[in-house]
């Protein structure tokens, strides 16, 4: 009787007007487990709960809406609860895939997953966070995109919309200097949507005006030191410069940014084009760092390494070392501090 007097409640509440239709999602791939919409690592009545609370009484939510589309129809709706409390209490048919092992959504739809926490351990490029997991997205060269707790962070993107075809659309881009490599204008414009907010220097700024504007994007101005925040994320523009004679002219102090980007207390390094600096040796409790690597704009693998194992972040990514071997950053990182964790990837499909 239990049974049946539930399933009568989510229908009251649907008829009364407390339920409403599913909201615009936006597509992306972490792996999940569908109809675990608290992301507790199983299926069952708080699961249910939570639908009804997260999707239409505005309460919290995971940073994974696929996983309450429970019957896999692309939408967020009343249907869901009904079909997982079915399943569960009246022996009807489970979730669709992946409902039994975490896998990624084999149906096209417009529900988003940027991160599910009980499945992080088979993402080789998440790191968990107090707001479930901050998931890497290597780009290409020093293109990269942060997705977490619903939100998806640029960093420097180029070469088009088409690199980031299946990624949310941004709220936060981050643009280290004017060089080709990493800023283009024409695509922050075609993928800035209604309230992406672009931090830049001012060099950076100006360049993005002169070069047609950000679209739909708001620029905002850092210089080095000046900290701002957008969409939850923490902002903090760090210096990013050469230091040696004969390469001052490439990346002259002040001009761009590096960024330490805030996941509600997760701390993220970008390093941008810079040398072996002191700013970049002073960082301190950095989880997840993104270091440059070649010459004659940035740094040697050991200059790097040598940089690594003094602000010793948790986990780094050497990225932007076109000419140079990131395995040999590894090895000299491992040797000095086996306790950071070094994730080569390929930058250059």
């Amino acid at each position: 009787m239990q049974r049946c007097c539930t399933i009568r409640c989510w229908v009251w509440l649907a008829a009364a007007g407390l339920l409403g239709a599913s909201g615009r999602g936006r597509a992306a791939d972490a792996s999940f487990l569908r109809g675990d919409a608290n992301a507790d690592g199983t299926s069952d009545l708080s699961d249910a709960i939570s639908m009804l609370f997260c999707n239409f009484l505005g309460t919290s939510c995971t940073d994974c809406p696929d996983a309450a589309d429970a019957n896999d129809d692309g939408k967020r709706d009343v249907s869901d609860p009904i079909y997982l409390l079915n399943y569960l209490f009246l022996g009807e048919a489970a979730p669709p895939a992946p409902g039994q092992a975490c896998g990624e959504d084999p149906t096209a739809d417009e529900l988003p997953c940027a991160a599910f926490a009980p499945c992080v351990v088979s993402d080789p490029d998440a790191i968990s966070t107090s707001r479930g997991a901050l998931r890497v997205v290597p780009v290409e060269h020093a293109s990269l995109v942060l997705l977490w707790d619903s939100k998806a962070v640029y960093a420097d993107p180029v070469g088009g919309a088409a690199k980031y075809a299946g990624l949310p659309p941004p709220d936060l881009i981050v643009v280290t200097h004017t060089h080709g490599d990493h800023m283009d204008p024409s695509t922050i414009r075609a993928l800035a949507i209604d309230g992406t907010v672009v931090i830049a220097p001012q060099s950076v700024a100006t360049a993005i005006a002169g070069g047609g504007g950000a679209g739909k994007g708001t620029v905002q101005t850092l210089a080095n030191g000046d900290t701002t925040s957008v969409a939850d994320v923490g902002v903090e523009a760090v210096a990013m410069y050469n230091i040696t004679a004969g390469r001052l002219q490439n990346h002259p102090k002040g001009v761009g940014n590096g960024y330490v980007l805030n996941f509600d207390g997760t701390r993220a390094y970008v390093s941008g084009d810079t040398e072996d600096i002191p700013e970049m040796r002073a960082l301190e409790e950095i989880a997840l760092a993104f270091l440059c690597m070649n010459l004659p704009y940035t740094m040697t693998p050991a200059q790097a390494a040598s940089a690594a194992l003094e602000f010793r972040p948790s986990i780094v990514y050497p990225y932007h070392y076109s000419g140079q071997n990131p395995a040999d950053f590894k090895e000299l990182v491992e040797a000095g501090d086996a306790g950071i964790e070094v994730r080569l990837r390929d930058w250059y499909p």
